[in-house]
């Protein structure tokens, strides 16, 4: 499955779209993380990304890859969906989370934070 991602994105010029579903199934993360970065390579050539993804990694290592300059704010636009709620965007500025107004904000509960409380219970 990576291996036709790669072989595909490779393939795409620019103006195409690439539309991905849950690109780090069955990966390790260091993988899922080389995955972003392919990913914003393909961004900075022109082509239009679309992932469905369940990955903190994924999303994480985008966070980083914006952080430092390797793709502009506005390359990256994210849409969160949870049972109770409509699809809310989400921006990346300078690595940040952020409104539409680019003001700074938590994400939503429920992905990065599932677990959260019983790591803290470690302690």
């Amino acid at each position: 499955f990576a291996t036709k991602i790669i072989i595909i994105g490779l393939s795409l010029k620019k103006g195409d779209i690439f539309i991905i579903e849950n690109p780090e199934i069955h990966l390790h993360p260091k993988a899922i993380s080389k995955f972003a970065d392919f990913f914003a390579f393909l961004v900075s050539k022109g082509i239009q990304v679309i992932i469905e993804t369940h990955s903190n990694y994924l999303l994480s290592k985008l966070r980083y890859i914006n952080f430092k300059k390797e793709f502009k704010d506005e390359d990256c636009i994210i849409y969160y969906k949870d049972q109770q709620t409509d699809f809310v965007p989400i921006f990346i500025h300078s690595g940040k989370f952020t409104n539409i107004n680019r003001e700074k904000i938590n994400f939503p509960t429920g992905f990065f934070d599932t677990d959260l409380d019983k790591l803290m219970e470690i302690r």
